[in-house]
């Protein structure tokens, strides 16, 4: 069995290997990344791999650089424990794994999170006049809807949870 090492030096020279600094991991952290794979290739010692390991390795690293070491050493584990897994996963699995595991945080953020209106609204939205000030219904008029600040910031707040922040979750665990 080839090392990963061994390919992933072999493989420096690469077109493949040779991409923006945006998706590029720093020394450490490709080391870490390298070990991984690596005890992943031994997981499936019937699989040769060859070539396609430089290949798969690169779509791990621009992986890691999106969703963060923690969270795809997390998605790596949850493949390697897949009942019925016979062959090494391929980046779009891991890709697959690591989307599941992003929309299944961000639902439970917002179920942790629902959206409560502040009272001043209705369901988080306000009528405004022509000027954008609060309709007033006596003076009638021109009249619009638009969302309120309360629903604005919520807004905000669940457009900030990304549920693929791995630089932030490797902070807090």
């Amino acid at each position: 069995m080839q090392q990963l090492s061994v390919v992933a030096a072999q493989a420096s020279g690469s077109a493949l290997i040779r991409r923006p600094s945006e998706e590029r991991l720093n020394d450490a952290e490709f080391s870490i990344l390298t070990k991984l794979t690596t005890q992943m290739v031994t997981a499936y010692p019937h699989q040769e791999l060859g070539d396609s390991l430089e290949m798969f390795l690169r779509g791990f690293e621009i992986l890691t650089v999106r969703h963060g070491l923690p969270r795809v050493k997390e998605a790596l584990q949850e493949l390697l424990v897949t009942p019925g897994r016979k062959f090494f996963p391929h980046p779009s699995e891991l890709a697959e794994v690591l989307t599941d595991m992003q929309t299944k945080e961000r639902q439970q953020f917002l179920r942790d999170h629902p959206f409560t209106p502040c009272g001043q609204c209705e369901d988080g939205m306000v009528f405004v006049d022509a000027e954008g000030k609060p309709w007033d219904w006596r003076k009638g008029g021109y009249r619009a809807a638009k969302e309120c600040d309360c629903k604005v910031a919520w807004r905000n707040q669940t457009k900030a949870f990304t549920g693929n922040d791995g630089k932030a979750k490797a902070a807090g665990e």
